[in-house]
């Protein structure tokens, strides 16, 4: 453990944000996830660029991510892999660099991505027959607040989900090629990187807002998972003036039982912090895509209609979100999920 400070409030040593390989192969499931989110208004690109263990085997990593274009297309990859170094880790395509511990990552890829679009995504998985196309990306992901620290004991037994996780909210910067086009992005973002037993097939879903507002140095995430008729929050992450806050979750999104999908068009975060109630306006955006998660804990871009209620999947949506907090406006995600055939 490092020393508590303002820039390090869970005292979180620096070495716990490298990897933490070899995972244990005494337990079952053990697993280790990170991932990078942002979002460029301009180009009105969202990206979420994916790392996991598999479950049999942890010592191949799935890297899977998701582009969207700003017009309804998409580009999608998955890839599996042993790529390792001591300061990173990738599927050999899709690699995360950690630059400096706590602060700074580098995400690449040098591949191929198969190019689709948002109405292929609602109603069909990724597949082979998806258009290839050469594809590359580098990105600088910057924290620009204090790393956030969850553990399952502390936030409701959230047991099938992590050990302990870190959060941070920053900012990217970049570009993105594809075909013959090459485009500098950049924007707000986030990241979070967990470590424990994954075994999702026993949640019913789950409701992740986050979004950071650089300049105001201000951060919300708040984790919601849901197991049959009972709700558990996680702790809110909430940094305001560059200072991580203790705070209770309120409420917020909700995609609930009787619907096949999420389409509310604005909904508010609402969060309690030092005896004041806060409430984020938010509005979604075009941008987003759907993935189905079979257990216990693989991603699979896209969602089949026809087979999601009988077979009870576990339909996740991503979306851009416009977020509003104090009149000061940023862009950050929507993660939200429902197993569909518990009705």
């Amino acid at each position: 453990m490092a020393i508590i400070t303002p820039d390090n409030p869970f005292g979180v040593d620096p070495a716990r944000d490298l990897h933490h390989q070899p995972a244990p192969r005494n337990v079952p499931l053990a697993n280790e996830n990170l991932l990078f989110q942002g979002y460029d208004p301009d180009n009105r690109i969202l990206f979420y660029h994916h790392m996991g263990l598999v479950a049999d085997d942890t010592t191949l990593w799935q890297g899977d991510f998701c582009l969207t274009l700003g017009d309804g297309r998409l580009l999608m990859a998955k890839n599996f892999g042993r790529y390792e170094t001591p300061s990173g880790m990738g599927d050999g395509t899709l690699i995360f660099e950690c630059m400096e511990p706590l602060r700074q990552w580098r995400i690449t890829f040098d591949g191929v991505a198969y190019l689709t679009t948002q109405d292929e995504n609602r109603n069909r998985f990724c597949g082979f027959d998806q258009y290839p196309v050469p594809t590359k990306f580098d990105i600088v992901w910057e924290g620009c607040a204090p790393m956030f620290q969850s553990k399952r004991a502390e936030d409701g037994n959230l047991t099938t989900g992590y050990d302990v996780r870190y959060e941070q909210g920053g900012h990217f910067r970049g570009y993105l090629r594809y075909f013959d086009r090459e485009i500098t992005i950049g924007g707000p973002g986030y990241r979070d990187h967990s470590v424990g037993p994954r075994n999702l097939e026993l949640f019913t879903g789950h409701v992740w807002t986050v979004a950071t507002w650089p300049d105001a140095r201000r951060v919300i995430g708040t984790l919601n998972m849901e197991q049959g008729d009972t709700i558990r929050s996680a702790t809110p992450y909430v940094v305001i003036d560059g200072e991580y806050r203790t705070a209770e979750y309120v409420s917020g999104p909700y995609w609930g039982p009787g619907r096949n999908d999420f389409d509310d068009k604005t909904f508010e975060v609402v969060f309690r912090s030092d005896g004041v109630e806060h409430v984020i306006g938010a509005q979604t955006l075009d941008q987003g895509y759907y993935w189905t998660c079979f257990a216990p804990s693989q991603l699979c871009a896209g969602m089949d209609p026809t087979r999601m209620i009988s077979e009870k999947h576990w339909i996740t949506k991503e979306v851009a979100v416009k977020y509003t907090w104090d009149g000061e406006v940023t862009y950050g995600l929507l993660e939200i999920s429902r197993r569909l055939g518990d009705r």
